[in-house]
């Protein structure tokens, strides 16, 4: 527990290191709705790649929990911040279009137990830009190939088990979202 703290915050500092210098570059800022994640997020152009770090809460699971029948469910998802991070390459198709094809991974958290459970995979993101160039609106279309959650080891401590799965990208329909986002 104490070693997945120090990886977190040694991964912390090194993004804010990393964004620090490329703020005056194409970056920008908005809002994402989805079934599993909706926040806040941030594009920041790194070189030749562009990092999408988000923040929000999923509402969308939260509704499907609280329609169960069962507690268990709504219990998983009480303390649920959901963390996400794309790190894509983008293709400028004209003035009003660029495609961004890469990789992403989101963590639906669970603070009070200290764990988190989530999905990596594929991103393909297309977006749309108005005339003026400043504003956005986007499509993140995910694909998830591997999922990540929680499980108690037979010594009675918690592990994290990975499993890769192809059937998972029949739940890019919940993992994916639409939002806007404003370039300074």
């Amino acid at each position: 527990m104490k070693k997945m703290k120090m990886i977190f915050a040694i991964a912390v500092v090194l993004l804010v290191a990393c964004v620090t210098p490329v703020m005056a570059q194409d970056f920008g800022v908005g809002v994402q709705f989805g079934v599993f994640v909706t926040g806040i997020v941030a594009d920041i152009p790194v070189g030749p790649i562009s990092l999408t770090p988000g923040v929000g809460y999923p509402f969308g699971i939260k509704a499907f929990a609280n329609m169960s029948e069962s507690s268990e469910d709504t219990e998983v998802f009480n303390a649920a911040p959901v963390f996400s991070l794309d790190a894509t390459i983008p293709f400028d198709f004209g003035d009003n279009f660029r495609l961004k094809i890469g990789a992403g991974a989101w963590a639906l958290t669970h603070i009070k137990d200290g764990t988190f459970m989530g999905t990596a995979g594929l991103k393909v993101r297309p977006e749309f830009f108005t005339n003026t160039g400043n504003w956005s609106v986007f499509i993140n279309v995910d694909v998830p190939v591997i999922v990540f959650f929680p499980r108690d080891n037979a010594d009675g401590t918690q592990g994290m088990k990975v499993e890769y799965n192809p059937l998972l990208t029949v739940f890019s329909v919940f993992t994916s979202s639409l939002g806007v986002m404003y370039r300074f």
